[in-house]
Order: structure tokens, then C-alpha cells, then sequence
């Protein structure tokens, strides 16, 4: 068993009431429990199959290791020496060549 942290936005609320009979929802979107792997890979499969066009993230700690995943989410998962880091893209930067009009 390990603690798993998932955070959901813009998800339809039946999807936020399944995952409320498994986990507490500490927050609005945000749902931490303590739950096995088949019961995490069998919720992750849940929301993926019913998010749309939301988003949410999972976090979970199991034997001494940090895993985390994530879907439609502006940031990406990266891991660089043993570290889970969340990478988002670059914004464009304005170019002084081009005039606004």
C-alpha cells in the first residue's frame, strides 16, 4: 500500500464521486488515500477513460521511490538523477522586430 495524491481540474463530477469512494478529497480536485497498486492503476485507467478534456495528476510513493504521472496537463513529468521534475514549455518571447499594430 502507498499514499497516492491525484489532482483533477475540469473533470466531470461523476468522475470526482468515484474517485471519493476510494480517497478523501482534501480539497477541491485534490484526492490523497492510501491504496494498493491494483487499485491505482484501476482508478489512473477510470480517469483516463472518463476526463475529456480535463486534467488531472497523479503522485504516489512506493519503496523508497517518487512516481508521478499526468494527462492534458500543461507540464510534463521528467525525471534527471533520480529526481521527478515538472517541466512546462517556454513561453515565446516577444520580438522587438515585429510591430504590434
Amino acid at each position: 500500500m502507498g499514499t497516492v495524491v491525484i489532482r483533477l481540474e475540469c473533470a466531470p463530477s461523476g468522475l470526482r464521486g468515484k474517485l471519493s469512494l476510494w480517497m478523501i478529497e482534501i480539497s477541491s480536485g485534490v484526492y490523497i488515500g492510501d491504496i494498493n497498486c491494483r487499485i491505482r492503476t484501476r482508478l489512473w485507467r477510470r480517469i483516463l477513460s472518463e476526463l475529456g478534456d480535463g486534467r488531472a495528476t497523479m503522485a504516489w510513493y512506493t519503496q523508497h521511490r517518487l512516481h508521478a504521472c499526468n494527462r492534458n496537463g500543461k507540464k510534463s513529468v521528467a525525471g534527471q538523477d533520480g529526481m521527478l521534475l515538472m517541466s512546462s514549455p517556454l513561453k515565446p518571447k516577444d520580438n522587438p522586430s515585429v510591430k504590434q499594430i
